[in-house]
């Protein structure tokens, strides 16, 4: 669910000025969300409604753990990490 962007020195890249580099999180941190993680999940996913519309109505039709939503909801350990960060 989280792709974070890098932006990088052009010596580092061998490219342009300012150019960026995407970075994937690091697959083995994540972790399985449950219906424990609901309401996070849903104040999560209503930051970006027009994006997350289907995520959002498979979540409220099935919950979060159920073989209908087509694959599992997973959150990333950097993630976690920031939202105990927030205030």
């Amino acid at each position: 669910m989280n792709i974070h962007t890098a932006q990088l020195k052009a010596a580092d890249i061998g490219g342009s000025r300012n150019a960026l580099l995407k970075v994937a999180p690091e697959m083995n941190r994540l972790q399985q969300l449950s219906e424990a993680n609901r309401t996070e999940v849903l104040a999560f996913l209503q930051l970006r409604p027009v994006h997350t519309v289907v995520m959002t109505s498979f979540i409220q039709d099935n919950g979060i753990d159920n073989a209908d939503n087509r694959g599992i909801f997973t959150d990333t350990a950097a993630s976690r990490e920031r939202s105990k960060e927030s205030p």
